[in-house]
């Protein structure tokens, strides 16, 4: 029960942050022309554009970070801590994935 929310976790937080790291990379690639057709800035420059993109980043090392230590609570739980431990592996899952409350 617990090895496929993490799998399905993992396939969120990978996915999160291809396509974050895709996101950030256009974003410093990509001009856009400003009141003058001569002047071209990246869209990175634009805070309304690289604001939303940091907190997404934010929440990606969050998610990452939440994954990991939830792995290593599985692999290295007891049957006394199985319980504890399915029950931070449905938390993780459902905050990663978007599930219901997030």
């Amino acid at each position: 029960m617990g090895v496929g929310k993490l799998c399905m976790a993992a396939s969120a937080v990978g996915g999160a942050r291809t396509a974050l790291a895709t996101a950030v990379r256009y974003a410093h690639h990509r001009h856009v022309t400003g009141a003058h057709s001569d002047d071209r800035t990246r869209l990175w420059a634009h805070r309304t554009h690289h604001g939303p993109l940091l907190e997404g980043l934010a929440t990606t090392y969050a998610m990452t970070a939440l994954h990991r230590a939830t792995v290593a609570r599985w692999v290295d739980r007891t049957p006394a801590d199985t319980e504890a431990a399915e029950r931070q592996v449905a938390i993780a899952k459902g905050w990663i994935t978007g599930g219901p409350g997030t």
